[in-house]
Formats: structure tokens, C-alpha cells, sequence
């Protein structure tokens, strides 16, 4: 039986994060923040953020389904408390017979401990081509559905979809879309996941009524279609609406990240330029020709937005134009994450992770206190 909740997002009580230890191995971290009644009348996250100046802040290493096998793993979306994973053999070097799976799937339930196994759609679906995803619950079957795509080239993509209901992948469609964003996971608003894409006249964000599994397109502002220079970063929520960030100068030497909002949702002349970033926090972040990332998670109450770096968290206070930072000590190469809260919805596999108790294995003391140890976050002042 499906357990009725009655948010999708917006009541998250943990952000889950995916990145390497200090021994470069791939990890997942948890924050827990109070998001209670009495919490949420003071200010919520933001407070919760605020008050942690000046002290350690919790990152507490998590232990996930499949972590002793040595895979590469990404965070990809929630809903309802589940959890939405890829696993992936990063090296393709493990001799023996060669029957180990390149990649695969996994929907995991932190607090239950249960997690179910779902393999890739088709033999040849290879994790360096693998561009979007969308996880969410379809109210007209009282389903959980899995949305992926991957990239077929000149502007095409692959599209399957999975069902909890059936365990199978019951469908597959192309579209004529390249998903290019630093997300895989669709930005979850009006009812529909969205995604910054490319078609043959140019970009544009992609929607996707996961009921209905029916594509739609939302148009770009217009004041940046003569900008051959400009370059989209990333999409996401301010204030409860569509925005995106775009770096006028350019991807690689942003001079200002443009925070363009929609105000009216699905009416392009509605796009409104709020502000410009412009602190070397954020813009310096960009200018790594290698490996620039910056990647958005939330705003919060007063207009603040958090992000996230290969190695820390960012607090941008408009307003002041002011950026905190956040690093993570030992916590390194920050790939993905996902906010999430807690419930007792099922997969309906049973299986869970068995939680051993230290007396009955033979780890030794250090090994001991490296799988189970608190990594803080020394949350510096602004």
C-alpha cells in the first residue's frame, strides 16, 4: 500500500551528498536540519545555517546500499523518502571472468534501511552518454515512475521508463533534445520536472508531466538571444520559481552569473533579471577550464541561495552581496546530491541493510572508526 505524503520536496530534512573520502573513495554524506513547526516559524534552514557559524556543523559519513562493491555512485533524485542512485564500474578494470555490471540502478530507502536492485535498460546504456532523470510519483496509477535519457547525439536523446509497480522499463521514446545541464535530475516545480536543453534552434528548458509522459518547452528570455557570448549555468527554484543562471562573458570567465526568474510561470515575457553575482566565491568557480562546477541546492527564506562546490558549500546573500564559505575538511569532490525526508514508503523488494554490530565483524579499530566516523564541517564565518 502507497503511504500518503503529502509533499514531494519542500519538507526535506536531510541533504545527502555524494563525493570521495580522504581516501578517494566514493562516500555519501548526510546534513540533518530540524525543519519542525516551531523550526519552520524561525526561519527554517536559513537560521539553521546562520546559527552554525562559528561552530561545527554534523556531516555524518552514511552507509548506502552496495558500497562494499567498489562502484562509483551518484546521487540522482528523491521523492516520498526514496532515494534514486546510479552505480557505475568507473575503471572497467576488474579482470576475472568479466561478468561484473558496468552500471545499474537503485531506489533506497535511508530510513528503513530497504533498497531495491534495478537493472539498466538496455545492454549497451553507458554511463559517459547518460543525461537526464526525473523520479516522482504518478498520482493517476498510484506509481512510482523512472524517468532516464541519454544522448544519441545531434540533438537527440533516448528517453526510457521504469515502473515500481511493474519492475520493468515499459517504454522507450526519442526527442529531439540534448540534455546538456550540470544536473541530471529534472528541477521539480508546477507539477512537471525541467531540464536546460539544446534543440536545433537553440536552447530552451524542456518540461515533462511525469502522468501524462508528456514533453513540453518553455522559451529563454528573449534579451539574451542576440548574447552569442552568454552561457546558461544551471536552473533552479527562487522563491518558488523557475530561474536560471547565466554567465553574460561567457562560461569560462564570467566577469557576473545573471539570475533570471520567471514570474509568471510559462509566459517568456515574464522573465525578470534580479541581480548579478558577482563575488570571486562563486564566479572563480567558473573560470577552472577543467573542471568549473557550481551547482545550485536551494534558496532559502530571505533570498539567500546555497550552493554547491567541488569542495565546499557557498551561502550568496544578495542583499549584501556577501558569500559565505563552508569547507568540508576531509570531504573532497562534491558530484551530486539530493534533499530527502524521512517516511516508511516501501519498494516492495525486502531488502534491507543489515546493520552489523561492531563485536560480530573483524574490523580492526581504525577501520572501524573510518566507516563509522563524523566528518564536520567547519562552517567559517561570513
Amino acid at each position: 500500500m502507497h503511504l500518503k505524503i503529502s509533499s514531494h520536496r519542500d519538507s526535506s530534512h536531510h541533504l545527502l551528498v555524494g563525493g570521495y573520502d580522504k581516501g578517494l573513495k566514493d562516500a555519501i554524506y548526510s546534513i540533518s536540519y530540524d525543519l519542525s513547526e516551531a523550526s519552520m516559524r524561525k526561519g527554517g534552514l536559513n537560521v539553521y545555517l546562520h546559527e552554525s557559524l562559528g561552530y561545527e556543523v554534523e556531516l555524518s559519513r552514511t552507509c548506502y546500499p552496495y558500497k562494499s562493491l567498489g562502484y562509483g555512485v551518484e546521487l540522482l533524485d528523491s521523492c516520498n523518502g526514496l532515494v534514486f542512485l546510479v552505480y557505475f564500474d568507473s575503471d572497467n578494470n576488474h579482470g576475472g571472468s568479466g561478468c561484473r555490471e558496468d552500471l545499474f540502478f537503485c531506489l533506497w530507502n535511508p530510513a528503513t534501511g530497504e533498497y531495491k536492485k534495478i537493472v539498466k535498460p538496455t545492454s549497451n546504456f553507458a554511463y559517459v552518454k547518460f543525461s537526464m532523470c526525473a523520479f516522482g510519483y504518478d498520482h493517476k496509477s498510484d506509481d512510482y515512475k523512472l524517468v532516464i535519457g541519454v544522448d544519441n547525439g545531434q540533438v537527440s536523446s533516448s528517453v526510457h521508463i521504469y515502473t515500481l509497480g511493474s519492475d520493468s522499463w515499459k517504454s522507450t521514446v526519442t526527442v529531439n533534445y540534448s540534455f546538456d545541464s550540470d544536473r541530471k535530475s529534472g528541477l521539480f516545480v508546477n507539477g512537471g520536472f525541467h531540464w536546460l536543453a539544446d534543440e536545433e534552434q537553440g536552447k530552451l528548458i524542456v518540461s515533462l508531466d511525469i502522468n501524462e509522459e508528456r514533453f513540453g518547452e518553455i522559451e529563454l528570455p528573449t534579451e539574451l538571444e542576440a548574447n552569442e557570448r552568454c552561457s546558461y549555468i544551471t536552473e533552479g527554484l527562487l522563491d518558488g520559481r523557475l530561474c536560471v543562471l547565466v554567465a553574460d562573458d561567457g562560461y569560462y570567465n564570467p566577469r557576473a552569473v545573471g539570475v533570471w526568474v520567471m514570474q509568471d510561470y510559462g509566459v517568456r515575457e515574464t522573465w525578470d533579471k534580479c541581480y548579478d553575482i558577482t563575488h570571486e566565491k562563486l564566479t572563480d568557480e567558473l573560470s577552472d577550464r577543467y573542471s568549473p562546477c557550481l551547482k545550485f541546492i536551494c534558496s532559502l527564506k530571505d533570498g539567500e541561495i546555497l550552493f554547491m562546490t567541488l569542495d565546499k558549500l557557498v551561502l550568496y546573500d544578495p542583499k549584501n552581496r556577501s558569500a559565505g564559505e563552508r569547507y568540508t575538511g576531509s570531504v573532497k569532490g562534491f558530484r551530486s546530491k539530493v534533499n530527502y525526508f524521512e517516511s516508511l514508503v516501501s519498494v516492495h523488494s525486502g531488502t534491507c541493510m543489515r546493520k552489523r554490530k561492531r563485536e560480530e565483524s573483524n574490523e580492526t579499530q581504525e577501520a572501524y572508526e573510518e566507516k563509522h566516523e563524523n566528518v564536520l564541517l567547519e562552517w567559517l564565518a561570513l
